[in-house]
């Protein structure tokens, strides 16, 4: 099948800082440029390694060539970086199925949507397994951590809500959510924690982009890096496997055939302290194929997609709506802050109550 190889590089290049984030490579937005540490020989120097946003988007590691052993286009670095990421040798023609896959231009024929269907079944009796061995019980979460959480209290949420939700600070200095406010992350019987994700207290320091203390210099380093990000998912915890708030909404979304995907817990939040009961959020900018498997399971009919206004948001409003408008019937609520979580609830319900209203009557 031939591509539009320029088309397919050029929204990659616009996109290239989601795939990062996909493979959990930390890198810095220059503007003209993106500057990282080069993940294929996996190198540490933070400034080892760019690709460029403009033009044909060539990539360029510093430190060992790597962009010799492939080439330096952006399909080149999506050739080396899957290279690494599957630990096999991956030929140019993988690479740009996976780039044309990625963009939207090659939709999976219905033996590679089995084949992909059943990878994923696969991922999640693994990732299953190894959740059974780390279950935290619903009592130890709410022991371990100084709950509610001041950090979201003092952005507009009420008491009610974070504690509800078990969201506490963490003050204990040895354990990896440290100065982080902490979002517990629960199977979908709401007994158990699967794992969790944690905000930074800190808001952006001006000259590090990094999140920390602002009385302290600026983190240098890997390990003090990847410590002061904004949000930090705890180890082994595969976002790409979950909805956030299943257990809750689960009743609701059934009873009332429709479920309300957006992106991020406080979205989530917000709609319950508006009562809203059907949200579910993605943790992220990306919708997986498991994500969409969970909604089908639930036997919605409709499904409302309130991303954040903003151009991440757009795009995966988009991809969400590519894959799931043949399964649900799909509606859009268009926020007029950059995301739920920033808006009053007067202007949830004005916004929102509407749609579930017109969805509601028709079932």
């Amino acid at each position: 099948m031939k591509y539009d190889l320029e088309k397919i590089s050029q929204i990659i290049i616009e996109r290239i800082e989601e795939i990062l984030y996909d493979f959990s490579i930390e890198y810095y937005n220059n503007g003209d440029y993106i500057s990282l540490p080069c993940p294929i020989h996996g190198g540490d120097n933070p400034n080892g390694c760019s690709i460029l946003l403009r033009d044909i988007g060539n990539w360029t590691c510093f430190t060992q060539n790597c962009h010799e052993e492939y080439d330096s286009s952006i399909i080149g670095f999506i050739e080396a970086l899957l290279s690494t990421q599957y630990s096999r040798k991956v030929n140019r023609a993988e690479a740009i199925d996976w780039c044309a896959r990625f963009t939207g231009e090659l939709e999976p024929t219905e033996e590679k949507k089995v084949d992909t269907n059943f990878i994923h079944l696969l991922k999640y009796i693994q990732k299953e397994k190894e959740y059974t061995n780390n279950f935290v019980p619903r009592d130890i979460v709410r022991s371990t951590t100084k709950i509610p959480a001041d950090y979201f209290i003092q952005r507009g949420y009420s008491h009610a809500i974070i504690i509800e939700y078990d969201v506490g600070f963490c003050n204990n200095p040895n354990k990896s959510m440290y100065n982080r406010a902490v979002v517990p992350l629960y199977d979908e019987t709401g007994q158990f924690m699967l794992g969790c994700i944690g905000r930074s207290i800190f808001e952006k320091c001006e000259e590090c982009n990094r999140y920390h203390n602002p009385e302290v210099r600026c983190p240098i380093g890997k390990i003090e890096r990847i410590n002061t990000v904004k949000w930090k998912f705890s180890p082994k915890f595969d976002a790409d496997l979950y909805l956030y708030n299943m257990w809750k909404a689960k009743e609701c979304i059934i009873r009332d055939r429709m479920a309300i995907l957006v992106e991020g817990t406080g979205d989530v939040w917000r709609l319950e302290e508006t009562g809203i009961h059907h949200g579910l959020a993605l943790l992220g900018s990306k919708f997986t194929d498991y994500q969409c498997e969970s909604l089908e399971e639930t036997g919605i009919l409709n499904l409302v997609i309130a991303t954040d206004n903003n151009e991440a948001g757009l795009k995966i409003r988009k991809n969400i709506e590519g894959r799931c408008k043949r399964m649900f019937n799909i509606y859009h609520v268009n926020l007029e802050e950059n995301d739920i979580g920033d808006t009053k609830i007067e202007d949830v319900c004005r916004l929102f109550n509407p749609v579930i209203k017109y969805i509601t009557q028709r079932i």
